[in-house]
């Protein structure tokens, strides 16, 4: 972790390289020295010399070529490799629900003769802007992908089709695919609401602004309820961040007395924390998750169904519209179902 009271260098480092630009007179297109030399000339490391490349790049007065090295300017589209045999597909996190996804659209990738390039962000800027980068030099036939709105004006950059889920991309020649989730989420927290929980946390990952979180707030306030500071739980979308989190909350004076949660990864987590705690569910502990994947129905877990299926059927028109030329830009909005199990009841007031 940084020291609050020292300024990040890498900034300064990136305003040091533009005067270097300046200076060497280096114009569009010109090659900028390795980050070796650029870190012995800048007595720094090279992980701030990465850094303030970075910032350069997110402000577009340089682009990168993998392999190659780093450029003045904008990437210019003749120099980007062609690679239409294949499709990029990025995510922020390794949940199960987008191997299933991929696993859905293996047919539509054999029909059209496409292979599948899967790349992991793990919710990290830098890193879904270094992976921006190399889509940009190979060009492949689309990107799909759960964009992260810090890094949209590199998606700006890119000249190939997209096709978002999940997450709108605020592009207006792009494909946006989206499941109703403030919607499905809401009617979850509104369930346990009904049945009589009044003390209901949420696990998750990500900021409080994402739909799952926010649903869940407004769910309570809709029933004059503060939910307390701690019952928000944010870090990741694992099953072992669901056993610690589950295991913080249970710890509290007011334990909660349902959890709501933003993937059935994490709730699973939240489960075997309640197993190996011996803690009853739904007597104790309701649990619902987000999602249905094999797991909900394995866990006996009531989840969010986002019907992954209709999402890979359209992910997979939007694929055969960029090969027939027809390829338009739209959004679709999926509808989503709490699907109801064993694992949300009553609360005890034993």
């Amino acid at each position: 972790m940084a020291n609050p009271g020292k300024a990040e260098k890498y900034p300064q480092i990136a305003e040091a390289i533009k005067a270097y630009i300046a200076d060497n007179h280096l114009s569009d297109g010109m090659a900028i020295p390795p980050e070796r030399i650029l870190s012995k000339h800048f007595n720094c490391s090279h992980l701030t010399i990465r850094k303030a490349l970075q910032i350069l790049q997110q402000q577009q007065l340089i682009y990168t070529i993998p392999s190659k090295g780093n450029y003045v300017g904008t990437m210019p589209v003749s120099s980007a490799v062609d690679d239409t045999r294949t499709v990029g597909f990025l995510v922020p996190d390794d949940e199960i629900y987008y191997y299933e996804l991929m696993a859905k659209l293996q047919g539509i990738f054999e029909e059209l003769d496409l292979h599948p390039i899967f790349h992991i962000t793990g919710g990290r800027q830098e890193r879904e802007t270094e992976l921006l980068a190399y889509f940009q030099s190979h060009r492949p036939a689309a990107l799909i992908c759960v964009p992260d709105p810090r890094c949209l004006e590199k998606y700006k950059q890119l000249y190939f089709p997209i096709i978002s889920f999940d997450r709108k991309l605020e592009l207006p020649d792009c494909v946006n695919i989206l499941s109703d989730e403030y919607g499905g989420a809401l009617r979850a927290v509104q369930h346990l609401l009904q049945l009589g929980h009044r003390r209901i946390a949420f696990i998750g990952y990500g900021d409080n602004s994402l739909p799952r979180p926010q649903a869940w707030y407004d769910a309570l306030k809709q029933f004059g309820i503060t939910p307390e500071d701690n019952y928000l739980q944010l870090r990741s979308a694992t099953r072992d961040w669901g056993f610690s989190a589950a295991r913080e909350l249970w710890k509290l004076p007011q334990r909660p007395t349902a959890v709501f949660c933003a993937n059935d990864t994490i709730a699973a987590g939240v489960m075997r924390f309640a197993m190996r705690s011996g803690i009853a569910i739904p007597q104790e502990l309701s649990v619902v998750g987000f999602g249905d994947t094999p797991i909900a129905e394995d866990l006996d877990l009531c989840s969010v169904n986002q019907e992954s299926g209709k999402l890979a059927d359209a992910i997979a028109d939007s694929l055969r519209s960029i090969f027939a030329g027809h390829f338009l830009s739209s959004t679709l909005l999926l509808p989503t179902t709490l699907i109801l199990r064993s694992s949300a009841g009553c609360p005890c007031h034993s």
